[in-house]
């Protein structure tokens, strides 16, 4: 009796093994790795990159165009620089504009891009500085909430 439940322990441990394998590779399929992959490179200039993290997707009109290799901090002002990786082929007006748009509850924040009128595209290593920073949910709600006290009080 004790071999049997040796031999299900092995298989159960095999399964559950197998199983993060493969959801693990479905997690990763179609996301480059850190500075590798083809596509122009671009900088976004964010006062607060809050939620946006290397591998983050990049967005223009509600469909991915590129992902997040990594951010930095620069000095003196302090600005979040965010490095862009956009995919292969797609380029970009050099008056293009982004923002830190609030994905869901669950998952993260993401860079929507929104393209500008301008014939001229961007080159590599563009720095994009018409940016709308991330919006920090709880100090939202509780400028909500704190400002419906103070009118309800009055």
């Amino acid at each position: 009796m004790g071999h049997a439940n040796r031999s299900l322990e092995i298989i159960l441990g095999a399964v559950v093994v197998s199983a993060v394998i493969f959801f693990g590779a479905m997690l990763l399929n179609g996301r480059p790795a850190n500075g590798s992959g083809d596509g122009l490179v671009i900088y976004a200039v964010f006062g607060n990159a809050d939620g946006v993290d290397p591998g983050s997707v990049v967005k223009m009109s509600g469909v991915p165009v590129g992902r997040v290799v990594g951010s930095r901090l620069e000095s003196p002002y302090y600005d979040a620089i965010v490095e862009i990786r956009l995919n292969p082929g797609m380029s970009l007006p050099d008056d293009s504009t982004a923002k830190v748009s609030f994905g869901s509850l669950l998952g993260g924040n993401f860079i929507e891009l929104e393209p500008g009128g301008s014939t001229t595209m961007m080159l590599p290593e563009h720095y994009i500085e018409d940016t709308s920073d991330a919006v920090n949910l709880v100090d939202l709600i509780s400028t909500a909430v704190f400002s419906a006290g103070a009118t309800s009080a009055e």
